[in-house]
């Protein structure tokens, strides 16, 4: 990300109330940022997010496996076939 849309999106996130904008004074002149109340209130829905990932995650791989166990059956029982 470029440090134009950086500063958009941080400008955004400040104006919605999400992050808190402190400036230093002096050479240089230090910005930085921090989680507001609201917007470590995030971290619910992020963690809740990502615990349904793990799940997304884990039955794709089961369904992939029970489909290569078909599928080697398959032709398993194809090739007995012959």
């Amino acid at each position: 990300m470029g440090d134009r849309m950086l500063s958009a999106r941080l400008k955004e996130l400040e104006a919605r109330g999400l992050v808190a904008r402190e400036v230093a004074a002096g050479p240089p002149v230090r910005v930085s940022y921090a989680l507001t109340e609201l917007g470590r209130g995030f971290g619910e829905v992020y963690r809740a997010m990502g615990r349904w990932g793990e799940r997304l995650a884990a039955a794709g791989k089961t369904r992939l496996k029970a489909r290569t166990s078909r599928k080697n059956g398959d032709a398993k029982r194809a090739s007995q076939n012959r």
